[in-house]
């Protein structure tokens, strides 16, 4: 921010750029916090914390399929990254729920 001044090209004055910018701000972020801050009463927080991570990955594929946003390697090690993350997150998760339903299948067997 203190150099922004310095390197900043000009402001833009096109009223259909700050209808975008609104639209990005409140679709792509304060929707989705609010969801999951309203999740938060019928699930677990580690739950939240996973949906909260895969959404930058939402955004991403959006941008690339709608916006037709240029596609660099750098972004797509990024994603990758934090798609990664959030399946070694939730392996145990995903395990334990897995043991849960074989446990269940047994119970109704018997």
């Amino acid at each position: 921010m203190p150099f922004y001044t310095l390197f900043a090209g000009p402001l833009p004055f096109e009223f259909k750029f700050y209808v975008y910018i609104e639209i990005i701000a409140v679709v792509y972020t304060i929707v989705p916090l609010f969801l999951n801050l309203y999740a938060l009463s019928g699930i677990s927080s580690a739950t939240v914390g996973t949906l909260l991570n895969i959404n930058p990955i939402i955004v991403f594929i959006l941008s690339v399929m709608v916006y037709h946003e240029p596609l660099g390697m750098i972004q797509i090690v990024a994603y990758s990254l934090i798609f990664i993350a959030v399946i070694v997150f939730n392996v145990s998760q995903i395990t334990r729920k897995s043991k849960e339903k074989a446990k269940n299948r047994l119970v109704i067997e018997r």
